[in-house]
């Protein structure tokens, strides 16, 4: 199996399991996934003509389904986390504690807020991506 392939495989897991945990559907999956990467672009470009041309690039989308992966990941790991305690003879075990929200991982406001380390992490990958964009359009 060739690389882009098992990447694409990955992505497809990942978003099934967040499909399972969070119980919305494949189809509110990616319109949400869709609609916080526009957010995004609009929120980070100001001029509606070069948030046309980057919005059709393929380099922006798959860019933004990794970094999207990434996030999709953490909750993962930080759901899974929540859920596990310690208990009186100090073994691992499994607990309810509220779920962390989902939202909070995807929400293009704290994504775009610099103070926030997914915010910084999106925002350098942001420049390199609309710069390499920019340079395949001349």
């Amino acid at each position: 199996m060739n690389m882009l392939t098992e990447i694409q495989k990955h992505h497809n897991e990942i978003k099934a399991m967040i499909v399972d945990l969070t119980g919305i559907t494949e189809e509110q999956y990616c319109e949400q996934q869709y609609k916080t990467g526009m957010y995004y672009l609009e929120t980070h470009i100001d001029n509606p003509k070069m948030v046309s041309i980057i919005s059709k690039h393929k380099l922006y989308w798959s860019w933004w389904r990794t970094q999207w992966v990434i996030r999709d990941a953490q909750y993962i790991k930080d759901k899974n986390l929540s859920e596990m305690g310690i208990n009186e003879k100090g073994e691992l075990v499994k607990v309810n504690f509220p779920n962390p929200s989902y939202c909070v991982y995807h929400n293009y406001i704290n994504l775009s807020n610099k103070k926030f380390q997914l915010g910084k992490d999106l925002h350098k990958g942001f420049a390199q991506v609309i710069s390499l964009i920019l340079k395949d359009q001349s």
